[in-house]
């Protein structure tokens, strides 16, 4: 009961914020999400409480084709891009996604082009994020983000977002690659459901390395960018039985 009070209670905050903020951001628990929608798999608490998987590939090729994630155990990264899915476990270690395959948290949208940015010269991840900031219309909106390309310098890892200790044996470095970032922007007052700021993954296209950026340099960028103003959240079945 506690559970499902503090459930409502997060809606109709977000609701209420986002009305007030005329966001226009519609969030829902919901199995079918609409167009211009956010999927997701799970909410952060819910992570690291340690709840366990509630879906599997299958269903997240239903609801999206370009996103994020992990698979049940933290076993690796997630990459979903153009309706496929691969695992990152280490620098030479990409594999395919059976859709028999569980995973315990995910992000996903079906990514159409809304708009589009050029960037030159960005000298660090924290750079692209500065600069990509000021050009998202609305910040109490989710963004999903994608720049295919070659990229002059990409330093990833394939430990998952939450995770707390990062393992050095599993970062690695790429230089002079060509492939494709994927990547989201989550509004600050979704912290209780999703890590706010912006996420972003790389996988090259030989489809052999990638996985979670940690920084990043190249001399020019395309970002096409897909505004995405629906949430919907698929909840463990015992987080609302609490």
């Amino acid at each position: 009961m506690k559970k499902s009070f503090q459930l409502v209670l997060l809606t109709l905050t977000l609701t209420l914020f986002a009305y007030t903020a005329k966001a226009e951001l519609d969030f829902a628990f919901a199995d079918t999400p609409r167009q211009d929608s956010i999927y997701q798999v799970s909410t952060i608490q819910a992570l690291q409480e340690g709840k366990e998987m509630i879906a599997d590939f299958a269903t997240l090729a239903q609801n999206g084709n370009f996103g994020f994630g992990t698979v049940d155990g933290l076993g690796g990264v997630m990459i979903a891009l153009d309706g496929n899915f691969f695992l990152v476990k280490s620098r030479n270690h990409v594999a395919k996604i059976t859709p028999e395959t569980t995973t315990p948290f995910a992000m996903l949208t079906r990514f159409s082009i809304d708009f589009e940015e050029e960037l030159q010269y960005i000298k660090d991840l924290e750079d692209l994020k500065q600069r990509l900031l000021k050009k998202l219309p609305n910040p109490a909106l989710f963004y999903a983000l994608r720049m295919d390309g070659s990229f002059q310098y990409i330093k990833a890892t394939s430990v998952p977002l939450h995770k707390k200790a990062l393992d050095e044996n599993n970062v690695f470095e790429l230089n002079e690659t060509f492939g494709t970032i994927l990547g989201f922007f989550v509004p600050e007052f979704m912290a209780t459901v999703s890590q706010p700021g912006f996420h972003f993954y790389y996988l090259d296209g030989n489809e052999t390395h990638g996985g979670r950026i940690l920084d990043l340099c190249t001399r020019e960028l395309v970002v096409d960018i897909d505004r995405t103003p629906h949430f919907f959240v698929k909840l463990p079945i015992s987080y609302l039985d609490e």
